[in-house]
């Protein structure tokens, strides 16, 4: 079984003022839409974004779904990083490119953040986006899952968190002219 649990009080807490946060978001979106003028209307939407990015946060932390804790920083984020014209890179999983036995909601996912990275890229062309899909790393998760497989573990056999940060230094510090729109790496067996 996995080390974590779920639907502890945390998560009910986090989950609840998500709850909090979208009705708050809906009366304010009443008071404020009632209101004649155009700086009203922005309000609402303002209001409207703030609200859920912030719910989709506690959300996403809830859940413990870093994905969903990705797309809202990076949408809370997204008027910064256009006006420096910057780059997103996400660290997503082998997951993310083929699916793995009995993984079926952690494969989802994972391709759900990849196609977020394409949307992003497609819709924000100023944006330089990447997704690094590392496979499987030696990391406490990995020792979790080869247990929850049986199977005996051999950090011989996974990248090292060491490798996967150096492929990441390396796609961010491209020169300024190509994209580097993803890239896959995996252990060598």
């Amino acid at each position: 079984r996995w080390r974590w649990s779920r639907g502890g009080a945390m998560d009910e807490f986090l989950l609840s003022a998500a709850a909090f946060v979208l009705l708050m978001v809906a009366l304010g979106l009443l008071r404020v839409a009632r209101g004649p003028g155009y700086a009203d209307r922005m309000m609402a939407a303002q209001l409207l974004g703030t609200g859920g990015i912030g719910a989709l946060l506690l959300v996403g932390a809830a859940v413990r779904e870093s994905a969903v804790v990705d797309v809202a920083l990076t949408l809370a984020l997204l008027p910064a990083l256009r006006a420096a014209r910057g780059q997103v890179v996400f660290i997503n999983s082998g997951a993310g490119v083929n699916v793995s036995p009995g993984l079926a909601a952690y494969s989802a996912s994972k391709f759900a953040l990849r196609a977020f990275a394409d949307s992003l890229r497609a819709d924000e062309p100023l944006l330089r986006v990447t997704s690094i899909h590392p496979g499987r790393v030696d990391t406490e998760m990995q020792r979790d899952l080869v247990a929850y497989e049986g199977g005996e573990y051999d950090p011989s056999r996974y990248l090292s968190p060491q490798t996967v940060a150096q492929v990441t230094a390396d796609a961010i510090n491209v020169p300024p002219e190509p994209h580097v729109h993803e890239v896959s790496v995996r252990p060598r067996r």
